[in-house]
């Protein structure tokens, strides 16, 4: 969470039961979502035209992905 741009809304996190933590995002007809999956893993996926597209890079605990933050920031 130190990672996260001030400028970015912070979402409400959920807890799946295989560990999962994800963080999402709905901004009028933006979804996205930051999924922390375990051995310090990040994914994010972001809906363009309808679906989800995953995000381009890879992510540490120690930055945020540069594709969602560009997203969330438009």
């Amino acid at each position: 969470m130190q990672a996260m741009p001030a400028d970015i809304h912070l979402p409400t996190a959920s807890y799946a039961d295989d560990g999962e933590i994800v963080l999402p995002w709905f901004l009028g007809q933006r979804r996205a979502e930051m999924s922390f999956l375990g051995e310090g893993q990040i994914g994010c996926t972001m809906r363009e035209n309808g679906r989800y597209v995953p995000g381009a890079e890879t992510a540490s605990p120690s930055s945020f992905p540069a594709g969602l933050r560009d997203y969330l920031r438009r």
